[in-house]
């Protein structure tokens, strides 16, 4: 059985320095304010702000994918204000 993670983000801890966002571009993006979000919660604001519905509120838990996992990490141990956490999903 593989073990999967997930990226959470305490957005509360966050002061959007984006760090996160260019050590893990393949999963996150910035929003307006500088707060990182997954690619597919960009794309939900965007069509969101052009009309079409569903504009819910960011995942706070991110899906990551085992090729992935060492860049996760090292966003999590960069982020200087404790804001990311890795998460094992079974």
């Amino acid at each position: 059985m593989a073990i999967d993670l997930s990226l959470a983000i305490d957005w509360t801890a966050c002061d959007g320095r984006g760090w996160c966002v260019e050590l893990l571009p393949e999963l996150l993006t910035q929003d307006r304010w500088g707060y990182p979000i997954s690619h597919e919660d960009a794309a939900r604001a965007t069509a969101a702000r052009h009309g079409a519905p569903g504009g819910a509120r960011p995942t706070r838990e991110i899906p990551v994918p085992p090729r992935l996992a060492a860049h996760a990490d090292r966003a999590v141990e960069s982020c200087p204000r404790l804001a990311l956490r890795l998460r094992r999903i079974s």
